[in-house]
């Protein structure tokens, strides 16, 4: 059996993965966010393709949580996941490191959470923006369309 001092280092070492990944993450999304808003869609690809990789390597920090989280809940007899680092926090001794990790990784998914819904919501507006400009190219170029409104102002925004 291992001992939980050693699970506690070890869930230690993948919170600092975690918190290193999503700062990973976030600067990419930066990166995206401010290609996109530059109109630089070379950067933009590069970005998203750097963060393919991060995809992988998040899901691998996946498996290896589930699996500790495994080994501590049949520990502890309790659902692999129902555990939390909170709870595991508060079934162990004190923990200050793994304690003020669970507190920045709190912060970091929330920031990465709300910068990934807003590069979302600029990159749908930048669709849109791009199709309405390519639409109203079109009929530009179509003489039974002249004579209609134009299509770039959204009257609702």
């Amino acid at each position: 059996m291992i001992p939980i001092q050693s699970l506690l280092n070890s869930l230690q070492a993948w919170a600092q993965e975690e918190l290193a990944g999503q700062r990973r993450m976030l600067a990419i999304i930066e990166r995206q966010e401010q290609a996109l808003c530059a109109n630089r869609p070379d950067d933009l690809a590069q970005a998203t393709a750097a963060l393919e990789p991060e995809l992988v390597a998040q899901a691998e920090r996946v498996e290896k949580r589930k699996r500790l989280f495994a080994v501590l809940g049949a520990r502890w007899n309790a659902d692999p996941a129902a555990l939390t680092l909170s709870s595991i926090l508060a079934r162990s001794d004190e923990q200050p490191g793994l304690a003020t990790l669970r507190d920045e990784l709190r912060r970091s998914t929330n920031e990465l959470l709300r910068r990934n819904r807003r590069f979302s919501a600029l990159a749908a507006a930048h669709r849109r923006l791009v199709e309405e400009l390519v639409q109203a190219l079109i009929q530009a170029g179509d003489p039974a369309c002249r004579n209609q409104g134009g299509m770039l102002v959204d009257a609702e925004a």
